[in-house]
């Protein structure tokens, strides 16, 4: 067991007709709500207020949401749609009721690890994870110029709930995205913990787990689309 981590409360819970569904499906079908915890060098809590999305996964689409934080207030209400059998990347943006194809990222080289393990089993939200750390040099553009960190992850991926074919998924994105990465894990992250080259820190973790039929809730909205 991994030590210094505090329990955390959790609101999903599984049904024995949820457990017949997932023992029929080599695919996590439902929604997963994670809550996201920023601090800085100094063990400070940074974001106000509190940053909530909720992700929904089946077979082959995800679509992720904002619930609350800055991001609301910054840049709308705007979902991103991924589409692993067509190849299709779309920004719904539910406020000018438009659907923008963004296309995948030019930049999209496969992470490579400086230092990676396996450390162990965990359980959260009553779903046992296998738990990794991982540590890789991030580059990323900024209009000020090219910035590179060195981040330290610890990723706690479920043993049961599975991502089909997340390999897509990380490619269709970048291989960059904090929760899929480059798809070398294929259990949906229940936790993520960020540590970067500074010390300031985010702690990305799941406060709702919902097994479901999600057709209606990835299904595209009747939007214009923008160029």
């Amino acid at each position: 067991m991994i030590t210094g981590l505090r329990y955390i409360f959790c609101l999903g819970f599984l049904f024995s007709d949820h457990l017949a569904v997932l023992s029929q499906n080599t695919f996590f079908e439902g929604s997963v709500t994670y809550v996201h915890e920023e601090s800085d060098q100094g063990g400070n809590k940074t974001s106000t207020p509190v940053t909530k999305e909720r992700v929904f996964f089946s077979k082959n689409i995800i679509l992720r949401e904002d619930v609350s934080g800055p991001a609301l207030q910054i840049i709308g209400n705007i979902k991103v749609y991924l589409n692993s059998e067509k190849g299709l990347r779309y920004f719904i943006d539910d406020d000018r009721k438009t659907i923008k194809n963004v296309g995948t990222p030019k930049s999209s080289a496969i992470i490579r690890p400086i230092e990676e393990k396996w450390v162990g089993e965990e359980e959260i939200c009553g779903y046992k994870c296998d738990v990794h750390t991982l540590k890789y040099v991030n580059q990323f553009e900024l209009p000020q110029g090219t910035v590179i960190d060195t981040l330290s992850c610890t990723y706690y991926n479920s043993k049961i709930l599975k991502i089909f074919r997340p390999e897509i998924f990380g490619r269709l994105q970048g291989n960059k995205n904090t929760l899929i990465l480059d798809g070398r894990y294929n259990g949906v992250p229940l936790k993520i913990i960020l540590k970067r080259q500074d010390g300031s820190m985010i702690i990305i973790k799941s406060d709702e787990i919902k097994p479901m039929d999600v057709n209606e809730f990835v299904k595209l909205p009747n939007y214009d689309f923008k160029e």
